[in-house]
Order: C-alpha cells, then sequence, then structure tokens
C-alpha cells in the first residue's frame, strides 16, 4: 500500500475500528514498515482520542428515554381531529396582543366585505332604475306616448 492510500484509511476507517481484517492488516504490515506513516498515526490517534481521556461519563437525565419513546409514539400516532372545546382553549389561551391582530383584521374583511356590498346594492339600485326607463321608453308609441299621458320632449328625442 502507497502512504497516502494509507493515510486516507488512518483518517477514516482504521481509527474508529471500522476496517475488514484483510485491510486491517495491510495496513498494519505498512505502519510497522514505514516511520513516517507510524508517526502519522500515533499523532492522529493523541489528537483525537487525548480531548476524551479525561471526559466525565455524562448521566442522561431521569425519564429522559422515556420521553423520547412517547413522543415517537405520539408523532407515529393517526392524527384525531381536535374537538371544539380543545380548538376554543388553544384559541383563548393566545396572547392578548395576537387576539387583538387577528380581531381587526376580521373587522377589516367584514368593513370591506360591507363596503362591497354597499357598492353591489347601489348598482343594482341604479340598474332596476335605468331598466325602469328603458323599459318606459320602450312602451311608448309613435307619438311618445305610452297610454298614461306623459309624453315629453325628452321622450320624443329617444323615440325618433
Amino acid at each position: 500500500m502507497k502512504c497516502n492510500k494509507v493515510r486516507d484509511i488512518l483518517l477514516t476507517d482504521y481509527i474508529d475500528g471500522e476496517l475488514d481484517r484483510e485491510t486491517s492488516s495491510r495496513v498494519e504490515e505498512h505502519l510497522s514498515g514505514c516511520a513516517a506513516c507510524r508517526t502519522f498515526y500515533e499523532t492522529v490517534k493523541a489528537r483525537t482520542e487525548a480531548p476524551f481521556r479525561d471526559a466525565e461519563d455524562i448521566k442522561p437525565p431521569e425519564g429522559l428515554w422515556e420521553r423520547i419513546e412517547a413522543e415517537i409514539s405520539r408523532q407515529n400516532a393517526p392524527l384525531q381531529r381536535p374537538d371544539l372545546a380543545e380548538v376554543l382553549s388553544s384559541i383563548f389561551s393566545l396572547k392578548k396582543p395576537v387576539l387583538a391582530a387577528v380581531s381587526i383584521l376580521v373587522l377589516i374583511a367584514v368593513f370591506f366585505g360591507g363596503s362591497r356590498y354597499m357598492q353591489y346594492r347601489n348598482y343594482n339600485l341604479a340598474k332596476d332604475y335605468l331598466d325602469q326607463q328603458v323599459s318606459y321608453l320602450l312602451g311608448a308609441d309613435e307619438n311618445g306616448e305610452n297610454g298614461n299621458g306623459f309624453g315629453t320632449s325628452i321622450e320624443e328625442y329617444f323615440l325618433q
């Protein structure tokens, strides 16, 4: 094996103990005959293991694994629709600024919806008026009379 290949293997799988037996024995054979790679190996091993040599064994807090298991079970459980009480309690548990912002947005939506209704209503009133006028004018005879004696010069103008 060449030194570059051995050094790559040393930095990855050899120090972690993840090499197969054949490759591991070839690396050890190379290290026994190459002083430069052996020095490289000892330096890498010292720098990667030394910081952890005096590290204390940290124990996880009590109940951690149970909470992890419960969370995994909760995430794998089928989704259930919340009932009305849960929805209302979650809405009213929001902070006041959030509720105020939502209320303002609802009021704005109602205002613009109402103003659109008024525009539509005014449009319908104007349309109804014009429909009445057109039907009145279309119902007039050739003299501008529609049978109820209101013949005027304007009606005569439209009938020409």
